[in-house]
């Protein structure tokens, strides 16, 4: 598991941080992923899905969500960064409140 989730960030890692500077240190209440077609833009979203309240099997109870809530300093957030165990983006996904993926060959997709 340890080796998958380091592939996920192979040559992508430098996004996941700059998302987590705007949504955590900078408190962005919108993020919006544009880029070209396989830039990358559903895998990165993918990973974030993953880590967020929608796939937590530990918050998920039935069809309600619970959330902890962590306090945290501007040196923890500094050190989190660089950590190799990926809390940072475990606190960028815990952050989506909603989302939405267009197909690009299905129009209804691609209506909000």
């Amino acid at each position: 598991m340890e080796g998958e989730a380091e592939n996920a960030f192979l040559g992508r890692e430098w996004v996941f941080k700059e998302l987590y500077q705007m949504i955590i240190v900078e408190h962005s209440t919108f993020t919006f992923i544009q880029g070209c077609n396989g830039s990358g833009k559903t895998a990165i979203t993918r990973q974030l899905i993953l880590q967020s309240l929608f796939f937590s099997q530990n918050t998920v109870n039935g069809d309600t969500v619970d959330s902890g809530i962590v306090i945290e300093s501007q040196s923890s957030l500094n050190s989190t960064l660089s950590s190799k165990n990926y809390e940072w983006l475990r606190a960028v996904g815990v952050r989506i409140v909603a989302y939405h993926n267009c197909r690009l060959y299905h129009a209804s997709t691609c209506v909000i």
